[in-house]
């Protein structure tokens, strides 16, 4: 019975880390939008965004948005609104976490937005897509 006892306590105390550890991070600040990773910075490089996204060029990368439709312009979001990245970013990035398995502490740095968001924009967008 106590080893129960101190695993319940052990959860709790778990789960009142994780709770901080994300109200801290909605405080966090970014100021690098002049490098932040865009789909627009890989227009003239199919290279590169094939290895991020595992499509062959940029106008293949805007077709498979279109075909999308115009609702991918009006997601209602999982998690709350998301404002930055525009619509094509948030595509580009979900595309690069599935291709790459990037981690969410990665993706916010190369997008320049919390990690919070970028879990609610993947989760969003896999949920609009599947």
């Amino acid at each position: 019975m106590q080893k129960l006892k101190n695993v319940e306590t052990q959860t709790d105390h778990s789960v009142a880390d994780i709770s901080v550890e994300q109200k801290s991070e909605s405080t966090q600040t970014f100021t690098t939008n002049s490098s932040r990773y865009s789909a627009q910075h890989f227009i003239n490089d199919p290279r590169g965004l094939h290895f991020y996204t595992g499509l062959e060029n940029y106008g293949k990368f805007q077709f498979v948005l279109k075909t999308l439709g115009p609702t991918a312009s009006a997601l209602h979001y999982a998690y709350g609104p998301v404002r930055n990245p525009n619509v094509q970013d948030q595509f580009f990035l979900t595309l690069i976490k599935l291709r790459r398995h990037t981690t969410n502490f990665e993706l916010s740095r190369m997008f320049g937005i919390l990690e919070t968001d970028v879990y609610n924009i993947v989760c969003t967008w896999i949920r609009f897509m599947a």
